[in-house]
């Protein structure tokens, strides 16, 4: 996208980009007549077939009715050469993201559990309201120079009116924080965005994400599998604040705070006493399913995607032999039964907001319009490229594997976008 450094949109004029996300450009910018700075976010193009201005109205519709000290305000919404604006409050200083890496270590307990709260107390209103955020993440998050938190980037929020913008089967939301049914391709619920906090908590904590890897099958797997080290604090309140991170981090969602609420009313605060706990909460990390050896490495933090919604990666839906059957890729189109004893697998792709034409070997296989399906000998390692007009070919790489089939889906990236 070119910079549009120094345009003028309505009364305001743009001073400076203060980066990309997955729909659009954020610039900082200043009223002409009575000098206030704003943030101006503007989506990136409007393109025929694709549903990120859909995407882009509901965000500034679910936005616009939000009041709370830790969101951030929303002004207002205009157009500018075709393409929709949003125009909210600008918080001057640096995102979450950029404070835990300067620790290295993560945050000091009383100042996470602090910025923790205020995160918590902001998600906490949404869900009253029946709003889901689906994108909590360090770097949605704001850390005012003079003290303040905000929440940030509702790009993907849905609230009870939002229309069904993600085709079935698919997720939505930044890898390292999607919770084990997302993971899976199944509806979320108020307990998605709860898993979520558990992540951003960990790693506020530890300047560490707790599921991190270096492949996405096995980030993949540990967040299905609920695998994560539990690491020693030296906070004197460290021991409750992993066992709220534990609770967050259930595997299963009914084990989980139902929503934001019940994460607040549990979380200590400077005189009061920890609640006691229940009898879920006493058997956290029991379960020797859901606990890493001491010795297992932590790796990194850095991942493919982050700040970036579902752009150019894929994702395995595995179901749970216990209680998951296979996904579907629509409402009328269940997955074909596997023959006994194939030795191929069916791989199912599809890509985000508009179709693309699949390449392999230079010839076209088909396109994405809904899922392209094709079915390839176990081991096989499958290189393909998808095309779409004005947007940068994604090539694509994966191994079929011995186990279940695959779905695989991408979103592409508009050419000229960094």
């Amino acid at each position: 996208m070119t910079t549009l450094a120094n345009a003028v949109i309505g009364e305001y004029r743009l001073l400076e980009s203060l980066g990309a996300g997955g729909m659009g450009e954020v610039y900082r910018a200043v009223h002409s007549r009575i000098g206030r700075v704003v943030a101006i976010k503007i989506l990136a193009r409007v393109e025929p077939g694709l549903r990120l201005a859909e995407r882009f109205v509901n965000e500034a519709r679910i936005q616009a009715g939000l009041h709370h000290p830790h969101i951030a305000e929303l002004y207002d919404f205009v157009e500018f050469e075709g393409r929709p604006c949003i125009i909210m409050e600008y918080v001057d200083g640096i995102s979450l993201h950029d404070r835990i890496q300067q620790t290295r270590a993560g945050l000091p307990g009383d100042e996470a559990l602090a910025v923790f709260r205020s995160v918590v107390e902001a998600i906490a209103y949404l869900h009253e309201r029946g709003i889901l955020h689906r994108d909590i993440k360090s770097s949605n998050i704001k850390l005012g120079s003079s003290g303040q938190v905000k929440l940030l980037d509702f790009g993907i929020a849905r609230d009870p009116s939002s229309r069904q913008l993600t085709m079935v089967g698919g997720c939505v939301g930044t890898m390292d924080y999607l919770a084990p049914e997302q993971i899976r391709g199944k509806s979320a619920d108020a307990r998605a965005d709860v898993w979520s906090l558990g992540v951003l908590f960990y790693e506020m904590l530890t300047a560490n994400m707790p599921f991190a890897a270096d492949s996405v099958g096995v980030l993949c797997d540990r967040i299905t599998r609920a695998e994560y080290r539990t690491p020693t604090l030296s906070s004197p309140l460290s021991g409750d604040l992993m066992r709220i991170v534990g609770r967050c981090l259930r595997r299963d969602a009914a084990e989980r705070y139902a929503d934001a609420r019940a994460l607040l009313d549990d979380l200590p605060t400077p005189g009061r006493s920890p609640p006691a706990r229940t009898p879920v909460e006493s058997r956290l990390r029991s379960d020797s399913r859901s606990a890493l050896p001491e010795n297992w490495p932590l790796l990194g933090a850095g991942l493919l995607l982050a700040g970036v919604v579902l752009a150019g990666f894929f994702w395995k839906l595995r179901p749970d032999p216990a209680t998951d059957s296979p996904p579907k890729a629509n409402a009328e189109q269940a997955l074909p039964a596997e023959p006994q004893g194939a030795s191929l697998r069916l791989v199912r792709i599809g890509t985000i907001d508009g179709p693309a034409d699949i390449y392999e070997d230079g010839k076209l296989l088909g396109t994405t319009a809904i899922v392209f399906e094709k079915r390839y000998p176990v081991g096989a390692h499958v290189a393909l490229i998808l095309k779409r007009e004005g947007h940068e070919d994604e090539h694509v790489e994966f191994e079929v594997r011995q186990i279940g089939n695959e779905f695989l889906a991408w979103q592409l990236r508009p050419t000229g976008r960094q």
